[in-house]
């Protein structure tokens, strides 16, 4: 009994010392491909969950869109893209329109109102290389507006500068970065009566706007396509390069809200909450634009505002000057060429209007209501045959 005990408990020991003492046993290969196949599930089952995810998202977004366009049938019925009529105090679209001119050798001014992507940069580009014009832009945030517009223009007011001879000065304010026509309208007016008034010098103001659908268009190019960076700064670089990005990234009423109010800085854009009322629409329309550009062009009739200021620099006989024949066309949302991989695949996926579904462009002119009644509006006020092309009476500027 006791020599058996001995050996039962031997084995024991045996059992205990081999366990720690044996040598490390070879992974089990089955082993490893069970993690292997685990993480690959894992790693599946994440990009199934993030597409399932994105799927969603996009499902919402439609289903917004439908909905959007559903209410806008219901609450907006009324609203007709007719454009708008004015007060008739206000009301100048039965009256010819009398517009200042320069002529060739004389002193005088233009006022450019630049909205963002409706011509304005072929404006710029070619209006600056005229040889008696002197070119001065406002093109980022308040300090430069009050340095190059403000100050310079106060200076010549009050004689601390004289007019340059046989020179036209340009002044160009973009809208969004710097102070909107809104805040800046009665300084605007008070300037152009003084130079006319006191000084005899022409003071010409104009914008150009754009057909609002095509303007959304543009602008989702230009950020989101072209400029990349700009679309993933302002916002999340989850959005689609596409039509889904674009009706997400659409806000209402832009082109009107630029007449407005100005973006809070820099490098953000408006939020939802400071979209515009239609009587905010019609009030700077009316009261404010009407009233204070001469001319107001389109993008679509681009050769109409040419056909303009080259009266305006060189008299209302004029019909083939150097501005006319050596106007080019700037294009910032489209690459001039195709030299580079990324060039080449930017300009193909630029969206235009027949990349849009029906859905899509009821949708934009839902969310593009009012400014479509300014557009309109526009189209019928601001006509070639209704213009009056005023002679420069003062003489030049000595």
């Amino acid at each position: 009994m006791k020599r058996r005990n001995e050996l039962s408990s031997n084995k024991k020991s045996l059992k205990f010392d081999f366990s720690l003492n044996s040598p490390q046993k070879l992974p089990d290969r089955r082993n490893i491909w069970s993690i292997k196949t685990r993480y690959v599930v894992f790693i599946l089952s994440c990009m199934t969950g993030i597409s399932i995810i994105h799927r969603m998202r996009y499902l919402y977004d439609q289903f917004h869109v439908s909905m959007s366009i559903f209410s806008s049938e219901i609450t907006d019925s009324n609203v007709v893209h007719s454009g708008w009529m004015c007060d008739k105090l206000n009301d100048q679209s039965n009256k010819q329109r009398a517009v200042p001119t320069i002529g060739e050798g004389h002193s005088g001014i233009l006022f450019f109102y630049h909205l963002n992507k409706a011509g304005g940069t072929s404006m710029y580009e070619n209006l600056r290389l005229l040889p008696n014009v002197r070119y001065y832009r406002a093109h980022h945030g308040e300090d430069e507006y009050e340095r190059n517009i403000v100050k310079k223009i106060t200076s010549l007011l009050e004689g601390e500068r004289r007019f340059p001879h046989g020179k036209i000065l340009v002044f160009e304010v973009h809208s969004g970065s710097t102070p909107s026509l809104g805040r800046t309208f009665y300084q605007l007016t008070s300037w152009k009566k003084s130079f006319r008034e006191k000084f005899g010098i022409p003071f010409f103001v104009f914008t150009i706007v754009r057909e609002p659908i095509s303007h959304l268009i543009s602008a989702f190019n230009y950020k989101c396509i072209t400029q990349q960076n700009k679309c993933e700064r302002l916002h999340k670089k989850s959005l689609r390069k596409n039509v889904d990005g674009l009706l997400r990234l659409a806000h209402e009423n832009v082109q009107c809200f630029y007449f407005l109010r100005r973006w809070k800085t820099l490098n953000e854009e408006f939020d939802k909450k400071d979209s515009p009322s239609l009587e905010e629409c019609k009030s700077v329309y009316c009261d404010k634009m009407k009233n204070i550009f001469d001319w107001i062009g389109t993008l679509e009739k681009y050769n109409e505002t040419i056909d303009v200021l080259e009266k305006v620099l060189y008299g209302r006989n004029v019909t083939n000057s150097t501005f006319r024949s050596n106007f080019k066309i700037w294009n910032k949302s489209k690459f001039a060429d195709n030299s580079t991989f990324y060039r080449l695949k930017a300009n193909k996926a630029l969206l235009s209007l027949s990349s849009l579904n029906d859905t899509a462009i009821a949708y934009l002119k839902h969310k593009s209501s009012y400014d479509q009644m300014m557009y309109q509006s526009i189209q019928v006020e601001y006509q070639m045959k209704d213009l009056y092309f005023q002679p420069n009476d003062f003489g030049k500027i000595e």
